[in-house]
């Protein structure tokens, strides 16, 4: 896996479209997004888009996980129509950068939690895991895909 960096982020409002499901069916919620986006002007070259997810699905049944799908609206911009306003909370994350597909992500998820947390000394926090999507998956190849993910950790 790769490295592992402790990170203080700040809080971010979004623009999101709920998802109740397995993850990976969460591309349909995407792609919503995404023609919400451009009918309203909302891309800009300093967006940036994100999933949370608020389930564990080793605890959950799969048609039951909840997520948004989400991203960043230019300033001044609020949410409307069929997305909603999203608060991704600030604090202490350890971050993971995973390159590869989105079907890889739940490994991904699972070394953080299930073997890097425990080794860490770090405590795991409150609210949901979230991941951003670092680069453009409609325009590259599913090797080249970056997910930054994003763990929340207690305070120090």
């Amino acid at each position: 896996m790769s490295e592992v960096t402790v990170l203080t982020l700040p809080p971010l409002a979004l623009a999101g479209l709920f998802h109740r499901g397995p993850y990976e069916q969460l591309g349909d919620a995407f792609a919503e997004l995404v023609q919400w986006a451009e009918a309203n002007n909302a891309f800009r070259p300093d967006t940036r888009v994100f999933s949370i997810g608020y389930d564990n699905p080793a605890l959950v049944a799969a048609q039951d996980l909840r997520a948004h799908a989400c991203m960043t609206l230019p300033a001044g911009m609020v949410p409307n129509g069929v997305v909603e306003p999203v608060s991704l909370a600030g604090g202490r994350y350890a971050t993971l950068v995973h390159r590869g597909p989105y079907s890889e992500l739940g490994q991904a998820h699972a070394w953080l939690n299930g073997q890097w947390l425990p080794a860490s000394g770090e405590r795991r926090g409150e609210g949901p895991c979230s991941e951003e999507y670092l680069n453009d998956c409609r325009v590259l190849p599913p090797e080249q895909w970056l997910t930054r993910i994003h763990l929340p950790l207690a305070g120090a």
